[in-house]
């Protein structure tokens, strides 16, 4: 029997070395009880056994714990006995809750084999009642409640047995064990050996997020990141849902490759994922055929990713990092190089190349925005390209209108009057293409109306 405390206001329980006996070994008198004890704890069947009964006398303490400090509707182990609370992963998380928190408050004392108290901050210490330490009898049980969750997925089960010993992991258990089987047999096989150590340290709405993955798109970015794959488990949820979501074929996965872990923004993969897709299934699959193939098991697609990638080189894993805006110009433009010919792809590239190489370093929101790159009404990159050139090879504009008054309001402001006045001028034929803008700004006056105010940069 464990001994209470009597002079105690609550009910304080001690778990030394008798709390682990047996009847057997407690009608054998000492000193040859404690001799008998400290042989069978060297096996681990020993250990267990040990660790049950102290569990089973422990139970009750943790019932009056749980009755004085949670209200009725919360209570969980209230008039459920304990073989049948170890049936269920509800009851063993409360359980293991309830121990920890009475043990911090001092409610609960567990001794060592000298009879000293062992403090919460030292769970590795050897207790006298089961010849275990603490830690390991958390995973003990933190295993019998994931034997539930995953009752009918052994290889789930197999990847993550040991890895959980605090109650607190044991919800994020519970919801990767509501993943669709299939998706969840992916994940776990995707991280690998290291599945269940990386599955318990991920956060509640990261976990969420990962069970919204299809087992397509996992595969695809276990193909995507390799041996990088398991840093999923510390990606943004959002970013997450945002593949989920806007990721529909395995090709705009594997076509963006390892620029995923390059891209932070939930907005960016959101806008990229958007980018356009062709359907090139019955072509692929006559390729297969003259190759003596069998024909692809599933749709084939052609990506604007996989485009860009190919078209503009190392320039795109530059590009692709870029806040969501630019991303959306990107997009567009990467279309339209796709749609055209040889000549119009080398000029549009150019336009690709003289932005980030003169342009990207003054932009901000509000200045992309302005220029039609991105927003509700996005007009053409190429356009925006040839107003930044003018406006930058401009005689009292130039690079100091650029490094300064480009980015404020009255800045802004300029360049959507500016737009304005330019949409004008396209609709009463008076410019004709978008380089005309260029020479336009750069030679004449007849677009000096919106900037006026700011030529005097000499």
């Amino acid at each position: 029997m464990a001994e209470e405390l009597p002079t105690a206001a609550k009910p304080v329980i001690i778990l030394g070395d008798r709390q682990g006996d047996n009847g057997l070994l407690k009608a054998i008198p000492s000193p040859l009880r404690g001799l008998l004890r400290s042989l069978l704890t060297t096996a681990a069947s020993q250990r267990k056994a040990r660790l049950m009964l102290t569990a089973r006398v422990l139970y009750p303490t943790l019932q009056n714990i749980e009755e004085k400090s949670m209200p009725t509707e919360l209570r969980v182990l209230q008039n459920i006995d304990f073989d049948v609370a170890l049936t269920h992963d509800i009851c063993i998380e409360r359980g293991l809750r309830l121990f920890l928190s009475g043990w911090k408050h001092g409610l609960i004392k567990v001794l060592d084999p000298s009879g000293n108290a062992i403090t919460p901050e030292h769970p590795k210490t050897i207790g006298a009642s089961c010849g275990d330490t603490v830690q390991a009898a958390m995973t003990y049980f933190s295993n019998l409640a994931l034997e539930h969750l995953f009752s009918k997925d052994p290889t789930t089960l197999a990847r993550v047995w040991g890895t959980v010993n605090s109650p607190d992991e044991l919800p994020k258990m519970r919801l990767l064990s509501q993943f669709e089987e299939v998706s969840l047999s992916e994940m776990v096989n995707a991280l690998g050996p290291g599945a269940g150590t990386a599955l318990a340290k991920t956060e509640p709405e990261l976990m969420y997020s990962l069970a919204m993955l299809t087992p397509i798109q996992i595969r695809a970015l276990k193909q995507a990141l390799g041996s990088d794959f398991p840093k999923i488990c510390e990606w943004e949820a959002r970013k997450i849902r945002a593949i989920a979501k806007y990721f529909e074929t395995v090709e705009q996965v594997t076509d963006l490759g390892e620029n995923l872990l390059n891209m932070d923004s939930a907005e960016a993969i959101m806008v990229v994922g958007q980018w356009k897709k062709r359907d090139v299934t019955e072509r692929a699959n006559e390729a297969r055929q003259r190759k003596g193939l069998e024909p692809a098991k599933g749709s084939v697609y052609d990506t604007d990713i996989n485009f860009g990638k190919k078209f503009l080189g190392s320039l795109f894993d530059f590009m692709i990092t870029q806040p969501a805006d630019i991303l959306q110009g990107l997009g567009r433009i990467v279309s339209t190089i796709q749609a055209s010919d040889k000549a119009d792809r080398s000029r549009r590239a150019d336009e690709v190349r003289l932005f980030t190489t003169r342009f990207l370093q003054y932009m901000n929101t509000d200045v992309i925005r302005a220029l039609g790159i991105a927003g509700e009404k996005p007009t053409s990159f190429g356009e925006a390209v040839h107003i930044l050139d003018g406006l930058f090879s401009k005689p009292g504009i130039g690079r100091k209108f650029f490094e300064g008054p480009l980015q404020t309001t009255e800045g802004v402001m300029a360049l959507h009057k500016l737009k304005n006045n330019i949409e004008i001028m396209k609709r009463d034929g008076t410019i004709k293409n978008e380089a005309e803008i260029s020479v336009l700004l750069t030679s004449s006056d007849m677009l000096d109306e919106a900037i006026a105010s700011f030529v005097k940069f000499n």
